[in-house]
């Protein structure tokens, strides 16, 4: 399910990002994230699997983790590694 928002292309089962090389890419859910901020069971450091991303009606972006919605400002996406030749 694709539907064009205020944050561009949102899909329930990827995001796109800028690399840390300005490379713009589509990731696929489940994504691995880290929790930075306390928020209901996680504290800072835990990892968990974000199965589904998708905006609320106020046009927040919201992870799903283990059936409930948290606000992406609580995890950072572990990108997964690519290989990136320098030119």
């Amino acid at each position: 399910m694709k539907k064009e928002s205020s944050l561009g292309q949102v899909s329930s089962g990827s995001l796109l990002i800028f690399t840390q090389y300005g490379e713009l890419i589509r990731i696929y859910c489940p994504l691995q994230a880290i929790c930075i901020k306390s928020v209901h069971i996680y504290t800072p450091g835990d990892r968990v699997t974000i199965t589904h991303i998708f905006e609320d009606p106020r046009f927040r972006l919201i992870y799903q983790i283990e059936g409930l919605s948290f606000k992406h400002h609580n995890f950072e996406i572990l990108i997964p590694n690519r290989n990136h030749h320098e030119s």
